[in-house]
């Protein structure tokens, strides 16, 4: 999905100073795979990594939600 897409997609209500949570959520997600792309690396595996480490470095295991 190019920017442009997520830029002619969203809803015009988006645009209010005050953002919901999944708004900002979803604008920031937006914001890293454009950033990937632009710097050619594929965003779902840069996503799955870093995610997979972040919860490494919490003390999750891969297989569950709960701390180890």
């Amino acid at each position: 999905m190019l920017l442009e897409d997520v830029l002619l997609t969203r809803d015009p209500s988006t645009f209010d100073l005050k953002a919901t949570t999944g708004q900002q959520n979803w604008a920031t997600i937006a914001s890293l795979v454009e950033t990937c792309k632009l710097n050619a690396v594929d965003p779902q595996t840069y996503l799955t990594a870093t995610l997979t480490a972040n919860r490494r470095c919490r003390g999750v295991r891969a297989d569950s939600r709960e701390r180890v």
